[in-house]
């Protein structure tokens, strides 16, 4: 349950949430690059257990698990490229 009670105070904590999503994706991407980078390889990544991994934490968290499981699917969807080297010089 949130505290938020006004629409402003709503929106305001929807934008600071939205600023943490894009600092932990960030933070994920650095992960990943630096995984990628490893002269042993990149770490695997099997979607299905990742999947799997999400609908577990979002039951845990409170969040429906098929938006988990969808959001999962597009985040490694778009860090794909990265195993793939198509954003090596960005």
């Amino acid at each position: 349950m949130t505290t938020e009670s006004s629409p402003v105070e709503i929106m305001r904590g929807l934008a600071e949430n939205d600023e943490e999503l894009v600092k932990v994706l960030a933070r994920r991407e650095r992960l990943l690059r630096a995984s990628a980078a490893d002269p042993s390889g990149p770490l695997p990544q099997d979607p299905e257990e990742l999947a799997a991994r999400a609908r577990n934490l979002a039951l845990v968290h409170g969040l429906n698990p098929k938006v988990a499981e969808q959001v999962w699917q597009a985040m490694l969807e778009g860090f794909g490229g990265i195993y793939r080297g198509e954003f090596a010089g960005s």
